[in-house]
């Protein structure tokens, strides 16, 4: 069980080191379900439906970019999440995955554990985030 929840201030290049003892918060698109590349449109509703979500479940959310699995992608912290409602958002919006604090969520209750956090001085090829303040990390995952 993690003591404290994350907040705004422990997604900045000061504390996203820390942010795995942190708990309820998630990493999740609605971009790209099942893996699969779509247009940057059809792509556009589908984070606008997410965002409707996450305003009707009274959730903070802070934008991101990145790039997972291949393809770029603008993704939300969303703050205030359960594991629950990160599942439960995961199968709304199709996704194979979501970033909990212990790791990778996938189908079937399957995580695959974080160890640690990179903060990157230049993004690497695949599997980062850049934050609102430029800060671009990792959550090692140990596959």
């Amino acid at each position: 069980m993690k003591l404290y929840d994350a907040t705004p201030a422990d997604f900045t290049r000061d504390k996203i080191h820390t942010i795995l003892e942190k708990g309820n918060w998630c990493i999740i698109t609605a971009e790209n379900p099942n893996g699969e590349a779509y247009p940057q449109d059809i792509n556009r509703i589908a984070n606008a439906d997410l965002v409707n979500m996450l305003n009707s479940l009274k959730l903070e959310y802070i934008p991101v970019t990145g790039h997972y699995a291949g393809n770029e992608e603008h993704s939300f912290i969303v703050l205030g999440a359960s594991r629950i409602v990160a599942e439960e958002l995961r199968d709304c919006y199709n996704q194979e995955s979501v970033l909990i604090p212990r790791g990778l969520l996938y189908n079937h209750s399957v995580i695959l554990p974080a160890m640690g956090v990179i903060v990157h001085r230049d993004p690497p090829a695949d599997n980062y985030s850049i934050l609102p303040d430029g800060t671009c990390f990792t959550i090692n995952i140990k596959f």
